[in-house]
């Protein structure tokens, strides 16, 4: 019992300890909650990760930047338009790493532009870049405005008979329709067939799950391991 009380003592005041690092260098930031920091509403799926930050930029209000926790790790925010230009563009070659570990070999749908960093990062940049070309976006234009009319009739078919719909899944399927016809070449009518094969595999990659939490713990805490 004295060993269990002694190992959280010692974990506490390392967490204690951590959640100093912004107030050492008389940076603004978020009080943290241990031993979550600023990311307990997220880590739940209380909150969306995008209302999360925004709450951070609001307690953040008056001030250029600031600090949050994510677990232990220290997270530097910018607010003042003219540092998050440079951050984008003018020191941008200092700043594309995401901060998130990645590990192709266990993971590999975790090998994407938005997470990898370094050189990786560069590579896949390079590779994906034609894909967007002006020639490439005016001729991905057409599925785009087919995939709107279709949603249209659908919608209008829902309120002419006074239906109730999910918003964030029909557009989600129309998003789906889009991704499969632009990026694979497959036609998955997701619109009109709301559990298409290709439609069930996109929602499970992002339903939350608590092993999904237990890793990002992990990955935040302990990223080389």
């Amino acid at each position: 019992m004295a060993l269990v009380a002694c190992t959280l003592a010692v974990v506490y005041t390392y967490f204690k300890m951590s959640f100093t690092y912004w107030k050492k260098r008389n940076i603004p930031f978020v009080a943290p909650i241990f031993p979550f920091g600023n990311l307990a509403d997220a880590l739940f799926f209380r909150k969306s990760i995008g209302h999360v930050h925004e709450e951070f930029y609001k307690k953040l209000e008056g001030e250029k930047y600031g600090g949050i926790y994510a677990y232990t790790k220290p997270i530097f925010v910018f607010r003042d338009p003219d540092i998050i230009k440079n951050v984008l563009v003018k020191d941008f070659v200092s700043f594309h790493d995401h901060g998130f570990f990645v590990d192709e070999e266990t993971e590999p749908l975790t090998g994407h532009l938005f997470l990898l960093g370094g050189s990786k990062w560069r590579n896949l940049r390079t590779k994906l870049s034609p894909t967007f070309t002006s020639g490439k976006m005016k001729m991905m234009f057409q599925t785009f405005v087919d995939c709107g009319h279709e949603l249209g009739s659908i919608l209008r078919k829902c309120a002419s008979n006074e239906e109730v719909i999910e918003v964030k899944d029909i557009l989600a399927r129309y998003s789906t329709d889009i991704i499969s016809s632009c990026a694979f070449g497959i036609q998955c009518n997701c619109l009109k067939k709301p559990d298409a094969e290709f439609r069930q595999w996109g929602r499970k990659i992002f339903l939350p799950s608590f092993r999904n939490a237990v890793l990002v713990f992990f990955n935040q805490l302990y990223p080389s391991y």
